[in-house]
């Protein structure tokens, strides 16, 4: 089966510029206190002109406790992807809901039957119209006609380095983040059913509907559109210590042990298709469209990275834990494997510096040699596991060299 060829390009104009101003500092309660911005006016050929802007504010009380946070208007803008692959028609089931229905008798509305023929369908034909075919006709493909995805962000967070524990650091920030207008497909029914439920000839999902003369479906667009919602919020946090360790531990020269630790925790994700459908929250579960294609791309609510790095002279060594929390089966799917329990990766390596201009390196990964979880080809497709997720090459060991000249 041969594959048309993509071919597209898109030329952006930017102009941007950045400010700091600082108000108060050095004084009693005002360690520092400041305001920033950003602004960004670019003209895309693809979608017009788009103009993004920032406003954020830092505020120390003490030179050790750090309070800052933003509010930002940001874009997307389709790629060529999206805007250039090459439209293909399918063939898709389905059933046009401006069709007598099969059983039941007539349940449709004069509502619906006025929009019906609003979009198509002969009046002289839409109390007894019926649809020709057994499914529908699907174009599918890159969409020109693409804008930009739209999105809001704050954040407000905390930096600490509190004197009495000299050398520890903690970073906590909260985020928040809300898509509009996001690029996304849907299959032809989908298409269909919003479109006559919703009722907006000027829809994307109505204008994606194009009818023959007659009123039988020509075919359906599902390229992709701006149809879709997205939100997330969530805490990240980091902890960074570092200990001197005494002569004894050193070699020759001062050493040191550096420990952190970052967490991730997810309190929504959800996502919303289509204005029909309902908002669904994917955030640790797989399954009934939170996880999809044959790559899984599902989407934890916890993950945690713990490193302890001893450093002196010309030797570093690293050992770096690695966690993906429990996931669980979204209420609504269906599947032999109904939760997964946390999984932790265990990483190692080092760097040795012979002399000024030449160092070598290695290490090993996944020295435990975890397996992934097995989810199922229903859920995740052909590997039986989500790969943009978990490790599935197993233990592997590496090394190189670096030179300088």
């Amino acid at each position: 089966m041969s594959q048309k060829a993509l071919a597209g390009a898109y030329d952006v104009k930017e102009l941007f510029g950045e400010l700091r101003i600082p108000i108060l500092a050095d004084m009693p309660f005002f360690d520092t206190l400041a305001i920033e911005g950003a602004a960004r006016y670019s003209d895309y050929s693809s979608v017009s002109k788009v103009f993004t802007w920032k406003l954020g504010g830092e505020y120390a009380p003490v030179s050790w406790i750090r309070i800052r946070g933003a509010y930002n208007s940001a874009i997307r803008a389709p790629n060529i992807a999206e805007l250039y692959t090459a439209v293909t028609r399918g063939y898709s089931s389905g059933t046009d809901p401006c069709a007598i229905p099969t059983s039941g008798g007539d349940s449709r509305s004069d509502a619906l039957k006025n929009f019906c023929v609003a979009t198509g369908v002969p009046a002289g034909e839409i109390a007894n119209f019926t649809q020709a075919t057994l499914g529908l006709n699907q174009d599918s493909g890159g969409n020109p006609n693409l804008h930009e995805e739209k999105s809001k962000t704050y954040t407000i967070g905390a930096v600490i380095s509190p004197p009495f524990i000299p050398r520890l650091n903690i970073t906590v920030d909260y985020f928040n983040v809300k898509v509009d207008d996001a690029i996304m497909t849907v299959n032809a029914q989908q298409t269909m059913n919003d479109c006559y439920t919703m009722m907006d000839a000027g829809s994307a999902t109505c204008r994606a509907i194009t009818r023959l003369g007659n009123g039988q479906l020509d075919y359906v667009s599902v390229s992709s559109n701006n149809i879709g919602s997205l939100k997330v919020n969530g805490i990240d946090a980091q902890v960074d210590y570092r200990v001197p360790l005494p002569g004894a531990l050193s070699l020759g020269d001062d050493a040191s042990l550096s420990l952190q630790a970052i967490a991730s925790w997810l309190f929504e994700r959800t996502t919303q298709v289509l204005a029909t459908s309902a908002p669904q929250d994917c955030a640790g579960y797989y399954g009934a469209g939170c996880s999809v294609g044959t790559g899984g791309f599902i989407t934890p609510d916890f993950k945690l990275n713990l490193g302890a790095t001893y450093a002196s002279g010309p030797l570093s060594f690293r050992l770096q834990g690695r966690m993906i929390g429990d996931l669980k089966l979204y209420p609504t799917a269906t599947n032999v494997v109904k939760s997964v329990d946390p999984v932790w990766y265990l990483d190692t390596s080092f760097s040795i510096d012979a002399t000024e201009t030449f160092s070598f390196f290695g290490g090993v990964n996944n020295m435990l040699d975890r397996q992934p979880p097995i989810l199922g080809t229903t859920l995740v497709g052909d590997a039986n596991t989500d790969v943009s997720l978990y490790d599935t090459l197993g233990r592997r060991y590496f090394v190189g060299a670096r030179m300088k000249f």
